[in-house]
């Protein structure tokens, strides 16, 4: 996975990969990442490791969601993550605490 420090200037040029999905990771923040699939979506993550397997969650679209908040969410996920807490696993808990009926809204 390439890595550079993010800003708007380094991330704007990136292109889509012609098939699948590539990452680029934050140097500033690790574990912070920009997933570009093919169809041209460009999607914050966070990737971590737990025993014997790897997570990531979303935090969002992008432009929609600006690099300054996807960072400040993502530091967030990680502050979390030094706190025992795992963020799938709380984002799927409340979820299923919704409901289907809410999810659609």
């Amino acid at each position: 996975m390439p890595q550079f420090e993010f800003d708007d200037r380094t991330i704007r040029p990136l292109e889509s990969p012609e098939r699948g999905q590539i990452n680029y990771i934050d140097a500033m923040l690790p574990g912070f990442g920009l997933r570009l699939a093919a169809g041209g979506a460009r999607t914050w993550t966070v990737t971590y490791h737990r025993v014997g397997y790897v997570r990531r969650f979303t935090i969002g679209r992008h432009p929609l969601v600006s690099l300054a908040d996807a960072r400040a969410q993502a530091k967030q996920g990680l502050a979390a993550l030094t706190q025992g807490r795992d963020p799938v696993t709380e984002r799927r808990a409340q979820q299923r605490a919704v409901g289907p009926s809410q999810k659609a809204r």
